[in-house]
């Protein structure tokens, strides 16, 4: 059990660089202002040290949960997951004098019997864990694929609660299998979100922009829906504005003199999807008949002219679409046109 832990924590340190390294230079994320950083870097740094007090019970069998020191860190968890997640999804969202709020609760956790504060601490990240459970809960009816993102929120909330669970227990249990469970916990924590970015790396803007459109107030009230739209789909369908790779949704807003928030909630309400996935249909219809058009142009070629970056991104984006490769599609269809 130590050795499979030590690497859990290992594991978990050197996701925890790599997530921060690719969230700040990398990830594509357009809700990247300064406070969404601040608290991506105190939670992840947090958490780290939550596991180096882990790595430190392993290696020299002191206990924990007398530690001021891993109390503290237990302690200020919770409120910075809540605020990270909160930054991240919630554009509008602003750290007020009322965020204190979050703060004075875990501590007034120090003045409860030494037994409790980590009991109440873990039920606080458990109830946090549940928040983000119901906003995504929510978006059911507006968002595709929403069985993904609510089976890892489920998962993340489970393991909040089986932590929680052994650490109500360490009067009666030895406290160190919640040591274990903590840190094996927060590892595969980390395997479930570097899975999801890998399989759908566009999540996170995906998720922004339904959760926006879905829990503000209609930014649309003064805007002509049907002209817009109209608009919308001329510079991106017979200007073919989609063959830039690196179109944003403020791009397209600023071509349509509206606000992102606005092109966001207009392409949520109207079309059920967001703007990347929409941006991403049109792309992959584009594809699809250029690979008939032009059957002897290369996939690449195709791709890149559909406005994808890279032949992987187009293969990914196809393969999701269509359930075949770009060649396999083009392969049978032009099997079924000879055929006729």
């Amino acid at each position: 059990m130590d050795s499979i832990s030590s690497l859990s924590i290992g594991f978990s340190i050197y996701s925890a660089i790599a997530l921060l390294i690719a969230f700040i230079w990398f990830m594509p994320v357009e809700n990247k202002r300064w406070q969404v950083t601040i608290f991506c870097v105190l939670f992840l740094g947090l958490v780290s040290l939550i596991q180096l007090k882990h790595w430190q019970f392993i290696s020299q069998q002191q206990p924990l949960l007398d530690d001021p020191h891993y109390r503290g860190l237990l302690l200020f968890a919770p409120p910075l997951f809540y605020f990270f997640s909160r930054s991240l999804l919630f554009r509008d969202y602003r750290f007020t004098l009322k965020s204190f709020g979050h703060w004075l609760l875990p501590l007034t956790f120090i003045f409860l019997p030494s037994g409790y504060v980590i009991v109440a601490t873990l039920l606080l990240g458990c109830g946090y864990c549940m928040w983000l459970v119901i906003v995504i809960y929510r978006l059911r009816e507006v968002r595709n694929r929403f069985r993904v993102e609510f089976f890892f929120a489920n998962a993340f909330a489970l393991l909040a609660i089986m932590v929680m669970i052994l650490g109500s227990a360490t009067s009666i249990i030895d406290p160190k299998y919640f040591y274990y469970c903590y840190a094996n916990g927060l590892a595969f924590a980390y395997f479930l979100v570097l899975i999801s970015l890998l399989a759908f790396p566009n999540l996170i803007n995906e998720l922004t922009e339904v959760v926006n459109s879905s829990y503000q107030k209609s930014t649309l009230a003064r805007v002509d829906l049907s002209a817009t739209i109209e608009r919308m789909q001329q510079l991106l369908q017979e200007e073919k504005l989609f063959q830039n790779d690196a179109l944003t949704l403020a791009d397209l807003a600023d071509a349509l003199a509206l606000s992102t928030h606005q092109v966001s909630e207009l392409i949520n309400t109207q079309f059920n999807m967001g703007f990347s996935q929409y941006l991403r249909n049109i792309r992959i219809a584009y594809a699809k008949q250029q690979l008939l058009e032009q059957p002897k142009a290369s996939i690449l070629s195709v791709g890149l002219e559909a406005g994808f970056r890279t032949q992987s991104n187009f293969y990914a984006a196809f393969k999701a679409s269509e359930k075949l490769s770009p060649g396999e599609f083009r392969k049978q269809q032009l099997k079924q046109q000879n055929g006729q």
